[in-house]
């Protein structure tokens, strides 16, 4: 189809799969977790960063999982 555009979600598996397809350094982590809901609010951006960053954002979910496993985690490395 000439001259059409997608929108950002039709886009974003295109792009995804151009991420995926950069050779491995075995230094990347990708967790995809859409934001805080659907709809108006699903795939709001609500953290970024290292585990340690994401736990401490009370919005993601990815985060509320996070935190006991890196606090058990902190707990036997002491």
């Amino acid at each position: 189809m000439e001259g059409a555009t997608l929108s950002g979600g039709e886009a974003q598996p295109f792009k995804l799969a151009e991420e995926f397809a950069k050779r491995s350094t075995g230094q990347t982590l990708y967790i995809l977790d859409l934001g805080p809901g659907n709809g108006v609010r699903g795939g709001e951006v609500v953290a970024e960063g290292t585990p340690e960053q994401v736990a401490e954002e009370l919005r993601s979910f990815t985060g509320q999982y996070f935190k006991p496993m890196l606090e058990c985690h902190k707990e036997a490395a002491e």
